[in-house]
């Protein structure tokens, strides 16, 4: 039987993905003299020359999952800390405050660094609702403005209608 351990975890798309990986480096756990945070590794791995991590669907579909779970941790991990302040929560304090429904009574919060779930959105949608309040209805104002020192059409025109247009 196979042992599974950190290190084979911290590898995990290494090992999954070897055709992105073919050297079996320089994947998301790898040492580097400058340590990279998750989300500036996918940042890096998504915006390189080689198209190889982008347009690799079932690599793109990891990294979404790695993301999602590092999000609900860091939810659990704030909701944990939040809820008894002067310590930490053990295990057995937790299941307690869930048989008292306690815990229970705000566990979405949980979600709330969880893109696209309802959770997540009640902070922008909150201070939209505000920004309203204070300020006002919405208004659009929108500007375009051509390249007009690079088209040559719009210059000509405007040396037409304009007789004061510079060359």
């Amino acid at each position: 039987m196979l042992k599974v351990d950190a290190q084979s975890i911290d590898q995990l798309d290494l090992k999954c993905f070897p055709v992105l990986f073919p050297f079996g480096n320089d994947g998301e756990y790898s040492d580097r003299l400058v340590p990279l945070i998750p989300s500036e590794f996918i940042k890096s791995r998504l915006l390189l020359m080689n198209p190889t991590f982008r347009t690799n669907i079932q690599y793109l579909f990891f990294l979404l999952h790695d993301s999602n779970i590092r999000a609900l941790k860091a939810g659990i991990y704030h909701k944990l800390n939040t809820k008894k302040s002067s310590e930490k929560l053990t295990s057995l304090e937790c299941l307690e405050l869930l048989k008292n429904e306690e815990l229970e009574g705000n566990l979405t919060t949980i979600f709330a660094r969880l893109r696209n779930t309802s959770q997540y959105w009640l902070g922008p949608r909150s201070d939209i609702e505000t920004m309203i309040t204070w300020y006002g209805p919405v208004t659009f104002f929108l500007t375009l403005s051509p390249a007009r020192y690079n088209w040559d059409r719009l210059e000509s025109y405007l040396k037409q209608v304009n007789s004061t247009t510079a060359d």
